[in-house]
């Protein structure tokens, strides 16, 4: 059973990510950073059962950037910030109108040459410029402080337990963002959530190769290039966590801010998890049917 993944942001709980990403308010916002702590490459690893472990697993030296989504606590608290901001912000255009009617005043008193004032712009819930709380949670890891480098990538790092997206892939200011589909997934407590991550080579069909063909110009492998994002292949099964390792459960994400103006991108489609039709993702996860008494 297929179900179309909406690019509404409630059918996911995720309503904060799909409202495009404004430059912050002058005024001071206050959350607290994502921790995550390396687990260094050691012949010996100690993981402890009660903390979340992220796994990831890639080719050669590369960046990848998730977001952990906020809990309710988080976002009302972020809620509460704006207003207090948004009514400073309203106390400040009343001051700003006082010096703005005083100075048209003068203007039009003399006739003076110099520019008219301008009329300040009322702050209001619509207007008023305030970072989305996601922007705030994201957490970049590599190119160094690999757990393992031999004949496969690793990073692993401690990290608080909840629900992660895949950002994208590179430095922010020079990064692919899955911005056109992505996927989620629960990193818990007593595990090492494991993810393979790799940029692909795409063919005019947008099949992925194992490379671009010689002759391929610049913007051929920029258009044509995917973000691979799976479970680990068996090199992530390293001896000193094999039996700590578990594959990411993945649920699509239709969309998602490109808060930092990098390269518009998409995952490539998941079977069994999602599919593309055209612009669209297909939810290819098994839908829950209905009991024989529902009907």
């Amino acid at each position: 059973m297929m179900k179309r993944v909406e690019a509404s942001a409630a059918a996911l709980g995720l309503v904060a990510l799909l409202s495009a990403f404004t430059s912050a308010s002058a005024l001071a916002q206050d959350v607290e950073p994502i921790r995550i702590d390396r687990i260094a490459d050691r012949s010996e690893v100690t993981l402890d059962s009660g903390k979340a472990y992220l796994l990831v697993e890639g080719t050669g030296m590369m960046v990848s950037t998730f977001f952990k989504l906020p809990s309710d606590e988080m976002r009302v608290d972020w809620a509460r910030q704006r207003e207090e901001a948004l009514a400073e912000a309203r106390e400040d255009h009343v001051r700003a109108m006082a010096r703005y009617e005083r100075d048209l005043a003068y203007f039009e008193a003399r006739n003076s040459a110099q520019r008219r004032p301008e009329l300040p712009v009322e702050p209001t819930e619509e207007n008023f410029a305030w970072p989305e709380l996601e922007s705030r949670q994201t957490m970049t890891l590599g190119p160094q402080n690999r757990f393992a480098n031999d004949d496969v990538s690793l990073w692993l790092y401690e990290v608080p337990a909840g629900e992660y997206i895949f950002y994208g892939l590179g430095m922010p200011e020079f990064m692919d963002c899955a911005c056109m589909g992505s996927v989620r997934f629960e990193v818990p407590v007593g595990q090492v959530t494991a993810v393979r991550i790799e940029p692909t080579a795409l063919d005019p069909r947008a099949n992925p190769i194992a490379e671009f063909p010689d002759g391929t110009d610049g913007t051929d492998r920029v258009v044509r290039s995917g973000l691979l994002i799976e479970g680990p292949s068996e090199l992530a099964f390293d001896p000193r966590i094999a039996n700590w390792v578990r594959p990411a459960q993945f649920a699509p994400v239709p969309s998602l801010p490109n808060w930092y103006g990098g390269t518009i991108n998409r995952v490539l489609p998941i079977d069994g998890v999602f599919a593309y039709d055209g612009l669209q993702m297909v939810d290819r996860r098994e839908q829950p049917t209905s009991s024989a008494g529902g009907q």
